[in-house]
């Protein structure tokens, strides 16, 4: 059996709970950091790392828990998001939420001809926007037509498709 290329799989609840504490502390710490960067410095660098900081911590979660029923030696198909599809639904909503707003913001800015006013951190949330709704629909998409199987069967036909 091939070894995992990411061999961190976390499926309990408590688990999942402090991967994420220590992702969003270990962001917060770096974003700190960020921030006295730019005072030192006398210019606003902090917004593009902090945002990819935080698109990586998702992409992680993403790629590292698992749920009831998935294995835990293969990896996960690279569609793959959320164990169900609900879940998946749900984030792309959210995702998509706030691209919407970000992309409304840029469209007051674009009228009021002020686009030069727009802060490298708006466009760096709808950048990060844009891949989690992508990577979040394409989860949906993909998990839909499995919904109904139930998580057993859905990592099997998944591990069927990865052939």
């Amino acid at each position: 059996m091939a070894r995992p290329r990411f061999p961190l799989r976390v499926r309990s609840v408590a688990g999942k709970a402090l991967f994420i504490g220590v992702g969003v502390v270990a962001v917060i710490a770096w974003y700190l950091v960020l921030f006295l960067v730019d005072r030192a410095v006398g210019v606003s660098v902090s917004d593009g790392p902090y945002r990819i900081s935080v698109l990586v911590l998702w992409v992680l979660c993403g790629r590292c828990f698992r749920g009831p029923g998935e294995s835990l030696d293969v990896p996960r198909p690279w569609w793959r998001m959320t164990n169900r599809f609900p879940a998946s639904a749900v984030f792309a909503v959210l995702h998509g939420v706030s691209l919407a707003v970000n992309v409304f913001w840029v469209g007051v800015f674009i009228v009021n001809s002020e686009l030069r006013d727009v802060t490298d951190g708006l466009w760096w949330a709808l950048i990060s926007s844009v891949v989690l709704a992508t990577l979040f629909i394409s989860s949906a998409v993909n998990l839909w037509p499995r919904r109904q199987a139930g998580a057993a069967s859905a990592v099997d036909a998944s591990q069927r498709s990865e052939r």
